[in-house]
């Protein structure tokens, strides 16, 4: 009769073993990681996990998936994005089907209208409305192909040029605009629509009225379950929808005056002012025998001059008041015209507060013309130095195509002289 010790010798009884082993390490493993998932989702769903948690919470898999869903729709800042993230890596990782992957979409979708409800009948020029929208959650645009990994350890996720945008804006009375855009891949680009106030003689309210259109790329080699339609593996495309349309009123009171934006001006303000805006000289270059990529710059003001290395307008510090100015070009030059160089937009509520090596955030629409108009004619005698400033001017008309100015400095601001060197061309 064989013994025990038979038993173990039989080369079948040590498979048997290896393969208990593995089930009881198996299950053993499974019912942890059950668990943590199960701890991340109570943590999850009492609002106890920080961002960092929450954003690396995709390891857990679907056992988290319903409390992320929940607060991409309900939380706000650093908690969204880090939700965001970890449906982005889930999608990317294969495990959410087609109908999760456009909930993602659906939720995580933002919008941001730069725009006023209420502008003054009397405007002249176009009011510019700026809408951005978009998933700010997605990895960066790539070259790569739908099976990139990153070169780092950092795990995949679903970048923004894997989907594709196209939009239209009713009400705009614009041809180019109520019609479906061309599809762009990611991460869309700020729609700008002209708003001309001569198109819209009833005060209103009128309303614009944004329609988004989505559609996403194959993150992986195209199979029969990953698409809604088969028909469209040839092209990578996924599935496509549209987006919860997003109005805007815009309304045009007569009593309102476009002045009304100007604040009244007072010295304490102005020297303010001129502490922090900067009309900054280029910088004297030292050359070395390597140097060979830093060249000059040149900008031509006339069919005759040029200056070498223009200087640039800067704003050092917070400003007491917006600033919504046209920017000008002066010489130290009797009857010499000045040179308009664009705009610039300030807000005096800068957060944090700017310092002289990081500027405050503004809007600097510099021009600088790469052909100045063949009439124009100055009155320079030589090359050589030359005094020039800048010459700030209110654009009230511009103010209000930007929502944040609330109040206008309402004087003409001139920069200290500074000296350039005039070349010709």
């Amino acid at each position: 009769m064989p013994t025990w010790i038979d038993w173990l010798r039989d080369p079948r009884t040590g498979v048997l073993i290896v393969l208990g082993v593995i089930a009881v390490v198996g299950t053993a493993r499974k019912l942890l990681q059950g668990r943590r998932a199960r701890a991340m989702a109570n943590r999850l769903a009492a609002d106890q996990a920080e961002p960092a948690d929450i954003a690396e919470s995709w390891r857990h898999g679907r056992e988290v998936l319903i409390e992320l869903f929940r607060l991409l729709t309900e939380a706000q800042g650093e908690r969204f994005e880090a939700a965001g993230r970890a449906l982005a890596r889930l999608w990317a990782g294969d495990q959410l089907v087609a109908q999760e992957e456009q909930a993602v979409v659906r939720r995580g979708w933002r919008v941001a209208w730069e725009a006023r409800r209420v502008y003054p009948r009397d405007l002249t020029g176009p009011l510019m409305v700026t809408i951005r929208h978009g998933l700010s959650f997605l990895g960066p645009a790539g070259q790569t192909g739908p099976r990139h990994r990153p070169q780092s350890s950092e795990p995949p996720i679903v970048r923004q040029d894997q989907l594709e945008w196209s939009f239209q804006v009713a009400g705009s009375r614009r041809a180019g605009l109520e019609v479906w855009s061309p599809w762009k891949p990611g991460p869309p680009e700020p729609i700008v629509v002209p708003i001309d106030p001569a198109d819209f003689p009833e005060r209103g309210p009128h309303r614009l009225i944004l329609k988004v259109r989505v559609r996403a790329l194959a993150t992986r080699a195209p199979r029969e379950t990953a698409t809604l339609n088969p028909r469209d593996d040839e092209t990578g495309v996924v599935w496509s929808i549209e987006l919860p349309h997003l109005a805007h009123p815009l309304e045009f009171d007569p009593s309102l005056r476009v002045e009304s934006i100007l604040a009244p001006a007072d010295a304490d303000r102005a020297e303010a002012i001129a502490r922090v805006l900067r009309f900054d000289a280029a910088e004297p270059r030292r050359w070395t025998e390597s140097d060979v990529a830093d060249e000059p710059r040149f900008w031509p003001i006339s069919t005759a001059w040029a200056l070498r290395d223009p200087p640039r307008l800067r704003v050092v510090g917070p400003v007491p008041r917006d600033l919504a100015h046209r920017v000008a070009l002066e010489f130290d030059l009797p009857d010499a015209p000045a040179i308009p160089l664009g705009r610039l937009i300030a807000l005096n509520d800068a957060d944090p507060p700017p310092t002289p090596e990081s500027p405050t955030p503004m809007e600097h629409e510099e021009h600088f013309e790469s052909e100045p108009p063949t009439d124009r004619v100055l009155p320079i005698e030589r090359a050589g130095p030359l005094r020039v400033r800048a010459v700030l001017t209110p654009d009230p008309q511009r103010a209000w195509s930007v929502p944040g100015v609330r109040s206008l400095w309402p004087e003409t601001i001139r920069t200290p002289w500074v000296e350039v060197e005039v070349v010709r061309r």
